[in-house]
């Protein structure tokens, strides 16, 4: 023991200078990341979570690592075996279906064609050594906007999908009244009058009925951004807000429309006037926008908030309610001079408000949320009798009876909120699987990377049921999850990998998300997500990539981690790396909400593919040597995550073995608050002491002295009784010394 104390003191006499730098630096404690991320409809936003981070040793160590069998790896990737694939799911080419020859020529969610794609995933995965697993999940309908004629509560209107359905009897019967096409559906709905209704939506979707509905009409299209709501004071006075700062205002019933001047071109995400000169408008960031003159002139109004805001409405002339993220509620009584926090016992997203006359109002959001009133919003009350959907909508149809729609669930109650009926529409339920791949880790099995890419597809509405090819969106990330599979099936790595093909991400990121949600509520430790998307398209051949993240647990890191392979390897791209701007439209998002570290590799969006969501998106178009690199920096980024093992026995095609040696690894976690494992390798019996010292060089605690078998062992440390700081695990084992930081945080 005194030689190894001998060895300790001039360890710390030259590293603890460098202990102590780090000990303070932001590099290693580091600060809580944002829970929060900018809104984009459909997209539930982030909640907070309890589950560990990733050191950031994780990027660190698996960045420096430069073992040979990586470069096998990255050798590895066989252009050929990816093409088969895309033209395979593309339906290019046709497949061996276990009995004949088959061929898939759509992977919509909503045909039988996703179902062959599944089935022609599995057999894949199957064929490469590994056991498949389904995770069965329904494709819920989204209910949508409700609205009543103000003059005749027997006179509604909502909308599903495609379709806009009618009731002349106070909602005891639904029929559908018009049919449309369109990629999104409708957003928002402005019920004037029993026979002026205003619908508005996605892609610059507008359609209006002056008849009651017996003619729906599309006006000449304003914009092809994305509409997100629709107000009028009266019959002629309407206005229309969306995407980009877009606002535009008609005064002749919606027979023409201008576009009014903003200062913002942020998303505005609702507008309400009071009459035809005062409105109010809100968007991201807590943007709040006010005119007194019906939008010649808007300006910005300071709200107080850094919130996404939702919805704006005025129940009278003077009182008013912003509805936001994080449970936000903001009231003001006089016509927004200014506005006051409502508290509310909720984190929720909340969606939608309505009132039926100045008292009496209902509010709703995410997983069940709703609040009833009746003292004009001075008291909220919450309702528990109701199922945990995340509800968009809600309309008073009379003073007692209220409507909510949203996802999975249109219902009603009769008597203020007491009891709720659910409406059921004709249709039939879709279930759908993700596939999901285990590789168990041989050092931390508990702690999991995960390589994921959704296999369905989209076409235009007209051809999508059975044709939509989805070659580049995305049987490019399909098939690199698959190549991914192949190649690493001999290797053993330390910790878990997970390779995950989603279905209906094209739907609003529905498989992701009941993955995401149950790996959260049973806890799962995912330390990495790399979630692939449109790989394959590169015009100016300038081989631009981007890499997509934001400030959500470790994702900036992951993203840098992965940046930084791109330089290091022999490829031919260059990565524009989005650390705070992320988009949140594919399944990494579903990731972001529960606080995972997860990214986006993606082709360059600045050279968009002209071929999306159409039946022209075909493997003839891609960009071969480009989409060779972007699966080959996938394939490898996961594998440096995930770590080649190197105390396993790795077989190779002529049997050889690798004869592995002694190994302490970094305590886990690190930092670690209370408890962190010592996880080390021995290949043959030994005698190891394990000693935990402070940076003076003093032994505070003696973990292990005795004999151990060879082969792989792990020791608890618990430093409840210790103060924060920096400390040093070493180990003796036979000859070997070892030694490794750990970092404690109280």
């Amino acid at each position: 023991m005194k030689n190894f104390r001998a060895t300790l003191l001039i360890f710390v006499l030259v590293v603890s200078p460098i202990f102590t730098k780090l000990a303070n630096s932001q590099n290693i404690v580091g600060e809580i990341d944002s829970l929060r991320s900018p809104f984009r409809f459909q997209t539930v936003m982030p909640q907070t979570g309890s589950l560990q981070n990733p050191p950031l040793s994780f990027f660190n160590q698996s960045l420096h690592n430069m073992d040979n069998d990586y470069d096998v790896i990255f050798n590895e990737v066989n252009i050929d075996s990816l093409s088969l694939y895309v033209q395979q799911l593309s339906g290019e080419i046709p497949f061996w279906n276990g009995s004949r020859n088959d061929t898939i020529r759509t992977r919509f969610s909503e045909s039988d064609g996703i179902i062959k794609a599944q089935q022609y995933l599995q057999r894949k995965l199957e064929s490469f050594g590994y056991e498949t697993e389904l995770q069965e999940f329904i494709l819920e309908k989204n209910f949508g906007d409700i609205g009543f004629a103000p003059e005749d509560p027997l006179v509604g209107w909502f909308c599903l999908e495609d379709k806009i359905y009618h009731t002349r009897d106070g909602g005891d019967n639904w029929a559908i009244q018009h049919t449309f096409e369109t990629d999104r559906g409708i957003r928002d709905l402005e019920v004037v009058n029993q026979r002026l209704v205003f619908a508005v939506g996605y892609n610059g979707l507008m359609l209006t009925t002056n008849d009651g509905g017996k003619n729906w009409i599309a006006p000449p299209s304003l914009t092809h951004h994305h509409l997100y709501g629709v107000t009028f004071a009266d019959t002629l006075h309407g206005w229309v807000c969306g995407n980009y700062g877009n606002i535009f205002h008609t005064n002749d019933g919606g027979s023409t429309w201008e576009a009014q001047n903003l200062p913002t071109l942020l998303g505005i995400y609702s507008i309400h006037f009071v009459d035809t000169r005062h409105g109010w408008a809100v968007g991201p960031k807590g943007l709040g926008l006010f005119t007194a003159d019906g939008g010649e002139n808007w300006q910005l109004r300071d709200l107080q908030t850094s919130e996404t805001l939702l919805k704006v409405y005025f129940s009278n002339q003077q009182n008013g309610f912003i509805l936001g993220t994080n449970g936000l509620l903001l009231c003001t009584n006089n016509f927004g001079a200014s506005w006051e926090e409502k508290p509310l016992d909720t984190q929720k997203i909340l969606w939608d408000i309505d009132f039926w006359d100045h008292r009496l109002g209902s509010l709703v959001g995410d997983q069940g949320t709703i609040y009833l009133t009746e003292d004009s919003g001075m008291n909220w009350r919450a309702l528990n009798n109701t199922p945990r959907h995340n509800y968009y909508h809600t309309n008073f149809s009379t003073d007692s009876i209220i409507w909510v729609s949203g996802r999975g669930i249109f219902m009603r109650t009769n008597d203020f909120g007491n009891n709720w009926q659910l409406h059921s529409m004709d249709y039939v339920d879709i279930y759908l699987n993700n596939i999901i791949v285990t590789k168990p880790g041989k050092v931390f099995p508990d702690t999991t990377v995960i390589l994921c890419a959704h296999y369905d597809a989209l076409s235009e509405a007209q051809y999508r049921k059975f044709l939509a090819p989805g070659a580049d969106d995305n049987a490019s990330g399909t098939a690199a999850v698959l190549e991914a599979a192949r190649i690493l099936f001999p290797y053993d790595f330390k910790y878990t990998i997970k390779f995950i093909l989603f279905s209906a991400e094209e739907q609003g990121l529905v498989g992701s998300r009941v993955y995401a949600a149950a790996a959260a509520a049973r806890g799962e430790n995912i330390a990495a997500v790399i979630n692939l998307d449109m790989l394959g398209w590169d015009s100016n051949n300038d081989g631009v990539f981007q890499i997509h993240a934001r400030n959500v647990n470790r994702s900036q890191q992951l993203g840098e981690f992965i940046h930084d392979l791109a330089l290091q390897y022999p490829l031919s791209l260059e990565p524009d790396f989005l650390p705070f701007t992320g988009t949140n439209r594919s399944d990494h998002a579903s990731f972001w909400e529960w606080n995972y570290s997860a990214v986006l590799l993606i082709e360059d969006m600045n050279d968009f593919n002209p071929n999306y969501h159409s039946i022209y998106d075909r493997f003839m178009h891609f960009n071969i040597p480009y989409y060779h690199d972007m699966s080959r920096l996938a394939i490898i980024s996961l594998a440096k995550l995930a770590l080649i093992n190197d105390e396993a026995t790795l077989v190779y095609s002529d049997d050889r073995t690798v004869v592995k040696n002694f190994e302490l690894y970094p305590p886990y976690p690190n930092p670690f608050n209370n408890t962190t494992q010592i996880s080390f390798y021995l290949p043959r019996p030994e005698k190891v002491n394990i000693s935990v010292f402070n940076l003076n060089g003093q032994l505070v605690k003696e973990l292990a002295d005795r004999n151990f078998y060879d082969g792989q062992h792990a020791i608890n440390w618990n430093g409840q009784n210790f103060a924060s700081g920096v400390y040093m695990i070493f180990i003796k084992a036979g000859e070997n010394i070892a030694v490794k930081k750990c970092l404690l945080l109280k």
